[in-house]
Order: structure tokens, then C-alpha cells, then sequence
């Protein structure tokens, strides 16, 4: 082969290595950045905090401002999940206050309300479905790219004092049932039990939601549905429950 005719080839393999070393330049850099993220992370926690938490998993959001989401548990309760919002350039947002809240850049006061507050429910849900059965709690945060605290919300408050803080949470229901048309009436009868259990009690949520497997179809690809009341505290017969029921499978 004449030196002209190798010449192309020699072009197009510089171009395929330059390319190729460029990727690799561009993922050590990211993966990198992504170590010093965690670590950043890391380091923020075992400031602010006595307690010991474990790194999970971190996951970077483009969405512009970009933001790496490093997620940990905690030592002694794995099932807690704390996350801390690293931003793009490696720097966390500087905590602020304005109306009723403060603006963190962890979520680890929220996480304990979330957990103590599905904790307490949790003996009702094994009473009604059994073993498999969960419940848990979820506060509906104010912020953006920070995590919006009621002022005055820690760790060594009682359920009932973070309760009073936070004035927009949900319960989630988690009955670990596969729903079934034969199975109505009697999960609306467990529907209405729970219901009724939290009219009598001391919380009062903005909503309570029983999520049930279902088949997947066309229009719901996660294969599950939610039976959601904001009007609980209203609820107190079984047909009313039917009737939501029915709505959600409908729209479902």
C-alpha cells in the first residue's frame, strides 16, 4: 500500500484515539468528582452529627443547578434514609432561615420524624394485614435544592412535639397485598379499620394512602395503585372506601 493511501488510515485511527482517550479522561474525571461528593459528604455528617451513618448510593441530577444526592442510612437503623445534597461545584448550600423553616443541606431531622411517626403505626398495620404490612411517613418539603426543616425539629423531640412542627405529611400504606377483584370489600374493610385507628388517635396527617400491587398494564408500568384520602377524617363507612376504591382502579 502506497504512503497516500495509508494516510487516511492513519488520520481516521488518531481521530478513534483521541476520541477514546477523551472518554476516559471524561469518566476518571467524573468519577473523580463524584469520590469527592461522598466525601464532602461524609464529612458534613460526622460534623454536624453524633450519630454514625453509612453510605448507600449516590445518584447526580443534571436538572440545572446540578446536584449530586448522596444517600446514607444510619449505623444503628439501617432502615432510616438520609440524604445530603452536594451541589455541582462541590460545595454545600449555606444553611439559611425564612418563614417556619431552615434550609439544610441534609434531610436527617426529617428522616427521624418520617421513621418515628411510621414506627408508631407500624403495630396497627401488622394488626390489620399482617407481617408484611408497612407504614411510613412522608413529609412534603417546602424547598428547592435544600431541605426546608421546620424551625425547631431534631432528634430528641417526642412524636407528638415533631408532629407539631410539621403541619404537611403523609402516611403511606404499604399492605403488601396483591389487589384483586375478589378482595374489595374485605380490603375495604381493613381500609376503613386503619382509617378509623387514626381518627381516634393523636396525628392527623394531610393524607393517607394504601399502595397495593397490581398488574402491570399499558398505562401503569410500576404495577401498583394508589387508594389516597385527603378527606379521611370524614370517612366512616365502608362504602364510601369502596367507592374511592372503585374511582382509583377506574383511573388507574
Amino acid at each position: 500500500m502506497s504512503r497516500r493511501k495509508k494516510y487516511p488510515f492513519l488520520i481516521i485511527g488518531i481521530i478513534i484515539l483521541v476520541i477514546v482517550g477523551t472518554t476516559i479522561a471524561v469518566k476518571f474525571y467524573l468519577s473523580a468528582k463524584e469520590q469527592k461528593a461522598i466525601q464532602i459528604a461524609q464529612e458534613y455528617l460526622v460534623q454536624k452529627y453524633e450519630q454514625e451513618m453509612r453510605y448507600e448510593s449516590v445518584r447526580y441530577s443534571w436538572i440545572d443547578p446540578a446536584i449530586y444526592h448522596v444517600h446514607f442510612s444510619l449505623v444503628s437503623n439501617p432502615d432510616m434514609a438520609i440524604e445530603v445534597m452536594v451541589q455541582d461545584d462541590l460545595s454545600l448550600r449555606e444553611p439559611r432561615s425564612s418563614g417556619d423553616y431552615d434550609y439544610m443541606p441534609d434531610n436527617y431531622y426529617i428522616a427521624c420524624f418520617e421513621f418515628e411517626m411510621g414506627k408508631y403505626f407500624r403495630p396497627d398495620t401488622k394488626r390489620i394485614w399482617g407481617e408484611g404490612a408497612r407504614t411510613h411517613a412522608m413529609f412534603f418539603d417546602p424547598a428547592l435544592y435544600a431541605f426546608g426543616v421546620p424551625h425547631g425539629l431534631n432528634n430528641r423531640l417526642t412524636l407528638e412535639d415533631m408532629a407539631a412542627l410539621v403541619d404537611d405529611y403523609h402516611l403511606v400504606v404499604r399492605p403488601n397485598v396483591d389487589f384483586e377483584d375478589e378482595l374489595k370489600m374485605s380490603e375495604a374493610d381493613k381500609i376503613l379499620d386503619f382509617i378509623q385507628t387514626v381518627q381516634g388517635g393523636l396525628f392527623k396527617p394531610s393524607r393517607i394512602s394504601f399502595l397495593y400491587n397490581i398488574p402491570e398494564t399499558k398505562n401503569n408500568k410500576d404495577g401498583l395503585i394508589s387508594i389516597g384520602f385527603d378527606d379521611w377524617i370524614d370517612i366512616n363507612m365502608v362504602e364510601q372506601v369502596m367507592r374511592r376504591i372503585e374511582t382509583e382502579l377506574a383511573n388507574g
